[in-house]
């Protein structure tokens, strides 16, 4: 029991020393992170149009007056973002996209020749007038 005490004591002591090394760390980050941070909202507060900012205010303004009513008015803080589409979403539609063009060049009878690929197909030039037949 003395011995896992002592192991304890010696474990709590050697975090309170780390502690202030590692406080210290941490403020000197999160300075450095205001002043960044402040340097990015002035430069947005500078090419933001007044009609927005206004409208901003306004719908801050409703949110924190009704906040404690109606937590669903601090909504207006959630960030919308459209969610990117997969990798497998993107080559899906690649692959349809593609299968679309050489159903088109499938069905082209060039001098003759019926032409499967699409990449031939995109890149042939019309004897007539030069143009590029998509």
């Amino acid at each position: 029991q003395e011995c896992l005490d002592y192991q304890m004591n010696d474990s709590n002591f050697c975090k309170m020393i780390c502690m202030k090394r590692t406080l210290c760390r941490k403020y000197k980050l999160a300075m450095n992170g205001i002043t960044k941070s402040g340097k990015a909202f002035d430069r947005l507060d500078e090419v933001a149009p007044a009609h927005l900012k206004t409208q901003w205010s306004a719908r801050e303004r409703r949110a924190q007056s009704s906040r404690l009513n109606d937590p669903e008015a601090m909504d207006e803080y959630e960030i919308n973002i459209k969610k990117a589409p997969s990798r497998k979403e993107i080559e899906l539609r690649l692959l349809e996209e593609s299968s679309a063009i050489s159903q088109v060049c499938g069905d082209m009878d060039i001098n003759g020749v019926g032409n499967r690929r699409g990449s031939d197909c995109i890149a042939h030039r019309g004897p007539k007038n030069g143009k590029k037949i998509y």
